[in-house]
């Protein structure tokens, strides 16, 4: 539901009427974001310097499958070939199987949030300066940064990070599971040392311990000083199985609730249900209810994931429907009355 709260408008800009429109709006506005191939834009007379020319101060965001300049400056793109051309699709999948999407679109997702950062630094320097400028987006790069720790295992170890499917890797060549099945789905958890995840493999040892599943390796291993660098194969085997068996018995929501009660490091891998009916959401406010087009009922929606001075900031309405602000932005910003865009209308222009 990222279009809630926005407002909607229509506009033909492969008509000269409808790009001298979007002109007259750029004239009221701090920042355009497109999303056009590259060139499409300088076509018709609507890049940065055309703009720029129209409000010196405009910050103009493009965002593109490869960025604006460069050999695949013209390829295009989809979500699919983003998180390939990333890295990210590599990483996706069990070790033994080709690679796999990721179950929900993220490259362009990945790409709006760095457009939103590099806008807002515009924006800052634009009220500090004047100055308008260009931020020049690229889909591929932006979904360089998903890949964490790829990059440098290859710039300064030589090693190529393998897909790992729920495992994450312990050495260069072992891995272990961050993902284990329950009664009624999964949980994660992760075997970790150190300070914190010592004691958490302390008390999940102990917790086994009291349900007559315990085990040797798990409950007497010096988990705060051992060294995971030393792991071997069989080491793994040997304390992931009675983890798993004892995993096995519990329901997600009995293996959460033991552990915060115990200071073990688990959470349950949750779906759209569990969500939308968290207790622990539904306290804060998370959710709001507003009307939605077709429902008798409101439905649900979600308030940004932040709040200020205590309080999330509210959704205005829903997600706008095709035109549904014409009258009101247009005769806002340009002052053109509802006879005239009937007018526009009509000519298909809006």
């Amino acid at each position: 539901m990222p279009k809630a709260g926005k407002r909607g408008i229509t506009l033909n800009l492969d008509l000269e009427e409808g790009r001298d429109l979007f002109r007259k709006l750029v004239a009221k506005a701090d920042v355009v974001i497109e999303s056009f191939p590259p060139g499409i834009m300088a076509q018709w007379h609507l890049d940065y310097e055309d703009l720029s020319r129209i409000k010196p101060g405009l910050i103009y965001t493009s965002i593109t499958p490869y960025g604006r300049t460069g050999p695949y400056r013209d390829y295009k793109i989809t979500d699919l070939t983003a998180l390939a051309m990333g890295g990210l699709l590599y990483l996706t999948g069990d070790a033994d199987r080709p690679p796999v999407r990721i179950s929900s679109p993220q490259a362009y997702l990945h790409a709006g949030a760095e457009a939103c950062l590099g806008t807002l630094t515009a924006l800052y320097h634009q009220t500090e300066t004047g100055e308008g400028q260009l931020v020049d987006v690229s889909i591929q790069e932006s979904i360089l940064g998903t890949t964490f720790n790829v990059i440098p295992m290859w710039v300064t170890e030589g090693t190529i990070v393998p897909r790992m499917g729920a495992s994450r890797m312990v050495s260069t060549s072992l891995e272990i599971s961050m993902t284990w099945p329950c009664k009624d789905g999964y949980v994660s958890f992760s075997v970790f040392g150190g300070q914190s995840g010592g004691r958490s493999m302390k008390n999940l040892g102990q917790w086994m311990e009291e349900t007559g599943m315990g085990d040797d390796m798990v409950s007497h291993t010096d988990w705060g000083s051992f060294d995971f660098y030393g792991l071997t194969t069989e080491m793994i085997e040997k304390v992931s199985q009675p983890i798993a068996r004892f995993f096995a018995q519990f329901t997600s929501a009995e293996l959460f609730e033991g552990a915060m009660s115990r200071g073990i490091i688990l959470f349950p891998v949750v779906n759209a249900d569990y969500i939308v009916n968290d207790p622990h959401l539904a306290a804060k406010g998370f959710w709001q209810e507003l009307e939605y087009p077709g429902k008798e009922d409101k439905i649900a929606f979600p308030r940004p994931p932040y709040n200020i001075n205590g309080e999330y900031l509210s959704v205005k309405s829903g997600a706008p429907r095709k035109g549904e602000h014409n009258v009101e932005v247009y005769g806002e910003l340009i002052g053109l009355t509802p006879q005239e865009l009937e007018a526009l209308k009509a000519r298909g222009i809006v």
